[in-house]
């Protein structure tokens, strides 16, 4: 069986674990209970979502692992990163991006073409040959985000 194929398979939970073991690092249960619920809500649909937790809880480690999984399910998909500050939305994208070369269930989305793996954006091997990128960093004005600078990003795919 292909990665591919494998990716399908596993679950964010488990992606999530096995990411954090090759980081000698534990999985919070905190992590385990974001990860089951950003898995269902996807799973189910659910799109636009909007996680408020406490500062210093992993928010943008777990989104960027999350956005790795869902490339590994479906390389096809195009993900956008919005956020208030462009240096945390592109930072997210690097992260994303480091997760996608390291992992042992990503490595096969890694494109042939360098320039196919740019700094605030990227794009996976795919299925299909789309000349949009997978994962992009921009940043919104303050005017244009519902709450000023509490709302710190949205994942959303385009």
């Amino acid at each position: 069986m292909d990665d591919s194929n494998y990716c399908k398979k596993v679950g964010f939970s488990l992606f999530l674990g096995l990411w954090n073991r090759m980081q000698s690092q534990n999985t919070p249960d905190l992590h385990y209970r974001i990860a089951n619920w950003l898995e269902e809500c996807w799973t189910h649909g659910r799109r636009r979502l909007v996680m408020t937790i406490f500062r210093g809880a992993g928010k943008s480690s777990l989104t960027a692992i999350f956005v790795a999984w869902v490339l590994s399910v479906d390389p096809d998909l195009r993900i956008l990163v919005l956020s208030a500050e462009a240096r945390l939305a592109r930072k997210l994208v690097r992260n994303t991006r480091k997760i996608i070369e390291k992992h042992p269930l990503t490595t096969h989305l890694t494109p042939k073409n360098p320039d196919q793996w740019a700094a605030g954006r990227f794009t996976v091997a795919r299925t299909k040959e789309l000349r949009t990128y997978a994962d992009a960093a921009l940043r919104l004005r303050r005017s244009k985000i519902k709450g000023g600078s509490k709302q710190r990003g949205l994942l959303a795919p385009l």
